[in-house]
């Protein structure tokens, strides 16, 4: 038996990023709250550094143009698999819109805005997909 731990390298051994990045909070933009467990979710290395401090949307969109075209069903399954609260790409980046435009002093409150919305809906899924488990489905 050959255990995966043994001939992962570490640059596929997943660690946890912030999903929203976490240079928001050096920014001044968001406060200590970048730092909240629903902000979290795992990429392995190589693939957290290439999304480095793009905004979510913007990760994702480069990832599927570099993958080819990738449907818009598998994007959901990701979605759905990481607990985010978005139903398509286009949702996605309609609600990242405010983190490409952060300079002005109305879009880093609009940043802040959704990024509290952000954590609700996470937990919101988080807390059905417990449910769902507590409900052996």
């Amino acid at each position: 038996l050959v255990n995966r731990k043994d001939i992962e390298t570490k640059q596929h051994k997943p660690e946890d990023d912030h999903f929203y990045p976490y240079h928001l909070y050096r920014e001044g933009i968001l406060g200590d709250e970048v730092n909240n467990i629903l902000n979290i979710h795992f990429l392995n290395r190589d693939e957290n550094a290439r999304k480095s401090k793009k905004a979510p949307s913007d990760w994702l969109k480069s990832g599927v143009e570099s993958y080819g075209n990738i449907s818009q069903e598998k994007i959901k399954k990701y979605f759905d698999s990481q607990l985010l609260p978005f139903s398509s790409q286009r949702n996605f980046e309609k609600f990242n819109r405010p983190f490409r435009m952060k300079k002005n002093k109305k879009m880093r409150n609009r940043i802040r805005v959704r990024y509290r919305r952000f954590l609700d809906k996470r937990f919101h899924e988080i807390w059905r997909a417990l449910n769902d488990l507590q409900d052996g489905n």
